[in-house]
């Protein structure tokens, strides 16, 4: 029926699932339980409001005025944005920006240095209060050694997972078996 074995599978076990469930007690108590509730409900108001079929929160002023506000934030944002763009061009921080995340090694050394800087920032005030043995200090020293990890790894991190063995395992399960029928 499908070309991926994985599929097929998956499938026939979704289709035994729901052969179960039809004839469960499970569903019968569901909708036991569901019909008690439309019981109760009968007459509500309140379920009516969110159970109708007009589009009761397009027609309210509170919804335009919300609408108006959103539309005029929005102008606003671009508004700073443009002034933003104009005058970045040969800024530092701009410059810096850039420099610091050109590319996905730039990127993971730059992630890498902050995360060894604030896990050492985090270590040092630990060790001078004196807490040892708190939740702090090993997630520090979690952070510590995810930086040092970072920058001994000269390569991307997207390299270091095609490469791995789990990454091509998750892979496979998704690709599509060569022959078999064609279920189109």
């Amino acid at each position: 029926m499908y070309s991926s074995v994985t599929v097929t599978v998956l499938a026939k076990i979704w289709s035994a699932i729901q052969l179960g469930y039809e004839h469960s007690l499970f569903k019968k108590i569901m909708s036991t339980i569901g019909k008690g509730f439309k019981y109760i409900s009968k007459g509500s108001n309140f379920l009516r409001l969110f159970s109708s079929n007009r589009k009761m929160a397009g027609e309210t002023l509170f919804y335009k005025i919300y609408c108006k506000f959103i539309d005029l934030i929005y102008k606003l944002v671009e508004a700073i944005r443009k002034l933003i763009n104009k005058g970045k061009g040969g800024s530092i921080l701009d410059s810096s920006t850039t420099v610091l995340f050109r590319d996905e090694v730039e990127v993971q050394n730059t992630f890498a240095v902050f995360s060894l800087f604030f896990g050492l920032t985090v270590f040092i005030f630990n060790a001078v209060r004196g807490k040892f043995l708190g939740k702090s200090f090993y997630v520090s020293i979690f952070v510590l050694l995810i930086g040092i990890f970072g920058l001994k790894y000269e390569g991307g991190y997207k390299m270091l997972l095609e490469e791995s063995n789990s990454f091509k395992f998750l892979k496979s399960l998704f690709t599509i078996d060569k022959g078999g029928e064609r279920w189109w």
